[in-house]
C-alpha cells in the first residue's frame, strides 16, 4: 500500500502484504466526487490521512463498534473476531486516503472488516476444506433461509446460522443481512459470483434441513406416551 497512514498504530494481527483489505469503493453517484450527503464524512477522511490525531480518534471512536460487531456476526470463535476488527481497524486508518466519499463511512469500513474476517478464515484452510463448494446447488429453491412465522421454527435462527461452517455463513449474512449482491460478496471474500451463489444454496439448503430435523424431534417429543 502506498499510503500508511498514521506510523503509531502498530498491528498486532498479522496482515499479508500482497492482500489488500480494502475492496474498491462502490460509487452512489454519476460521477468520482463524494456526493453531498458524505462530504463530512470525505473530509473527515482526509485529516485522518494527513495524519491528524484527532480525527483519527473521533474515526475509532464512530466505527469500533460496527467493526466489532460485524465481525463477531461472522466470526464464530470471539478471539477471530476481536482480531479481524484490530486489523480491519488498523487497515481503514492506514486506507483513508482511499475513502472517496461515494457512500458512508459505515458502510466503507463494513468492507473492510468482511475482507479481514474472510482473510482470517482464508489461514485457516481447514474450514473451506470441509465444504463441498463443487456440488451441484442450482435445483435448490431461491428463497432465504429466514421462515416465516408460520414455518414455526424450534430455535432462534441465529442458533442455525451458528451450526454452519464460517465461509457458508458469513455469504449467508452477506446477502441477507447486509443486502450485498452476488457480485459484491464475491469481491470481499475473493471469490467468484457463482462460487458465492453455491455456498448461499449451500447454506439455505443446511437451514432448512436442520429446521425440518428439529421440527420432527419436536413432533416425535409430543407424541410420546
Amino acid at each position: 500500500m502506498k499510503n500508511r497512514g498514521p506510523q503509531s498504530a502498530s498491528p498486532s494481527t498479522e496482515t499479508s502484504s500482497d492482500v489488500s483489505l480494502v475492496p474498491p469503493e462502490l460509487p452512489q453517484g454519476s460521477n468520482g466526487a463524494a456526493q453531498p450527503a458524505f462530504e463530512q464524512d470525505a473530509q473527515l477522511m482526509a485529516r485522518v490521512a494527513a495524519g491528524d490525531r484527532g480525527a483519527q480518534r473521533e474515526l475509532v471512536a464512530r466505527l469500533s463498534g460496527k467493526v466489532r460487531r460485524v465481525a463477531r456476526s461472522l466470526l464464530r470463535n470471539p478471539a477471530d473476531a476481536d482480531d479481524a476488527a484490530q486489523a480491519a481497524l488498523l487497515e481503514i486508518l492506514k486506507s483513508a486516503e482511499q475513502y472517496r466519499g461515494l457512500g458512508s463511512i459505515e458502510r466503507w469500513a463494513e468492507r473492510v472488516v468482511v475482507r479481514a474476517a474472510a482473510l482470517l478464515v482464508r489461514r485457516r484452510r481447514r474450514a473451506f476444506d470441509q465444504v463441498d463448494f463443487e456440488a451441484d446447488f442450482e435445483q435448490v429453491a431461491e428463497p432465504p433461509p429466514e421462515p416465516s412465522a408460520a414455518d414455526d421454527v424450534v430455535r432462534p435462527m441465529s442458533e442455525y446460522l451458528g451450526r454452519l461452517p464460517e465461509p457458508i455463513r458469513m455469504v449467508l449474512l452477506l446477502r441477507h443481512a447486509s443486502g450485498y449482491s452476488l457480485e459484491e460478496i464475491g469481491e470481499m471474500v475473493d471469490s467468484s459470483p457463482n462460487a458465492v451463489k453455491k455456498r448461499i444454496s449451500r447454506g439455505r439448503l443446511a437451514v432448512r434441513r436442520m429446521i425440518r430435523k428439529d421440527r420432527v424431534v419436536g413432533l416425535r417429543l409430543e407424541v410420546k406416551p
